[in-house]
């Protein structure tokens, strides 16, 4: 594996941006910053790894996975080593603190999963955890169902999954599920996902955020970051077509025994594409801004004929800024159903069936694709260039701020490939021209 570049076009230069991009070490943008500077980057860069001491720890190819994570003390590093590793084991992070599972800089090592448990990298009971630079797969069919890249759950939080490859997963890409949040996701590139799951799984998942006693909020207003992630073929095979959505924000407003979640979310600089349940789906979780992302194609399945590119089902305080959405014939730009109380848009341009559509003010139909004029846009975004042509109607058409009915909703500093944006005059969508 490892060879998602495809022929020599833009596509699979933004495939290797994280990949590439080498930095010194820093947390901008995370969950711990009070910048929104959300250049790619990796944390394991050389200086970085240099200067660890025995706090780095390494395991190579023939070495058993689970066992070298298991060996880690709190602040230690583990460098995977270059190769291709072939596991029948999940690898967990269990109680565990401020632990890094990283590449080297410019590595990309495999980890091949050929049984069937939930995960192939845990998270449990942990905190400020960075997993890094890892090519995660599976055998994609029923017989594998269950099995999920990298799941973050109870009583984690602080988490950070950046720059991994996660494909062919029957379940899900990265997921958390009833973690403690504070979790941040960004410049993964998962795909072929949530075919075969029991579970109605997508590509990127927050479920039933729980909160964990500490400040439910950065200095930037959020908790939670996905971030610069592109997603393709997240699909649902088997029973009900209801999921395969390329980011879900789920059931955190709470339940009998659970509180609602007090985190915020911040979705941005995304690249769904051609997947086959909805774009950024938000349902039951309030408390969410979804900002400057391109969905082209999505809902491939069509659901029942109504479901959006982008909804607020049941949850409320939830905006909508600066989004480019170019959808199929089947699907809906937005789906107004069940939707929550202080929902608002800004700046944002569709394009495609308006069934159910928003009843508010904050975005422009674009009756022509042809308006929208991005460059290459494919299913396989890899052999793409989903940045708009010279003449695009997305081109400056973005909102410079917005402040919805409770704070400013800040916007990225740079596009989905680093490239940074005009203060007064960002283009919508995830891509600058």
């Amino acid at each position: 594996m490892g060879k998602m570049p495809k022929g020599a076009g833009f596509g699979a230069v933004l495939a290797l941006v994280a990949a590439l991009v080498i930095v010194p070490a820093t947390t901008a943008g995370s969950a711990t910053s009070a910048s929104l500077d959300f250049t790619p980057q990796r944390k394991c860069t050389q200086v970085y790894l240099d200067g660890l001491g025995a706090k780095k720890k390494t395991v190579s190819v023939g070495q058993n996975l689970a066992t070298a994570v298991t060996a880690l003390s709190n602040g230690d590093t583990l460098v995977v080593s270059p190769g291709d590793y072939v596991i029948s084991y999940e690898v967990a992070i269990t109680n565990k603190s401020d632990i890094t599972i990283c590449s080297g800089p410019t590595a990309r090592p495999t980890i091949k999963q050929t049984a069937n448990p939930y995960w192939i990298l845990s998270v449990a009971n942990s905190y400020n955890v960075h997993i890094e630079g890892l090519e995660l797969f599976s055998i994609n069919d029923a017989k594998h169902d269950n099995v999920t890249g990298i799941g973050v759950i109870e009583g984690s939080h602080h988490v950070e999954v950046w720059d991994n490859w996660l494909h062919d997963l029957p379940a899900c890409g990265v997921c958390s599920a009833r973690s403690m949040g504070f979790n941040d996701y960004r410049y993964n590139r998962i795909w072929t996902t949530a075919g075969y799951s029991r579970y109605n799984q997508s590509a990127i998942s927050l479920y039933s955020s729980r909160n964990n006693g500490q400040p439910s909020r950065d200095g930037n207003g959020y908790s939670d970051y996905v971030v610069g992630n592109m997603i393709w073929n997240s699909q649902r095979v088997r029973g009900r077509v209801t999921d395969g959505n390329c980011i879900i924000i789920d059931s955190n407003n709470g339940d009998r025994t659970n509180a609602a979640y007090l985190g915020r979310v911040y979705v941005a600089n995304n690249l769904c594409v051609a997947n086959y349940g909805r774009g950024v789906h938000v349902v039951s979780s309030n408390n969410v801004d979804v900002v400057a992302n391109t969905l082209w194609h999505n809902i491939r399945d069509g659901l029942d004929g109504h479901q959006g590119e982008l909804d607020a089902v049941y949850s409320s305080n939830v905006n909508f800024v600066n989004n480019l959405v170019e959808t199929v014939p089947a699907a809906n730009v937005f789906d107004s159903w069940g939707i929550g109380a202080n929902v608002a848009m800004a700046g944002n341009l569709f394009n495609g069936p308006t069934d159910r559509q928003f009843a508010g003010s904050g975005y422009t139909m674009v009756a022509d694709p042809a308006m929208i004029a991005l460059t290459n846009p494919q299913s396989d975004p890899r052999a793409g260039d989903f940045r708009p042509q010279n003449g695009s109607v997305t081109i400056g058409a973005g909102v410079t701020s917005y402040h919805d009915f409770y704070h400013d909703v800040p916007l990225p500093k740079v596009d989905f490939a680093g490239k940074p944006r005009p203060a007064s005059s960002p283009t919508v969508g995830a891509l600058e021209p």
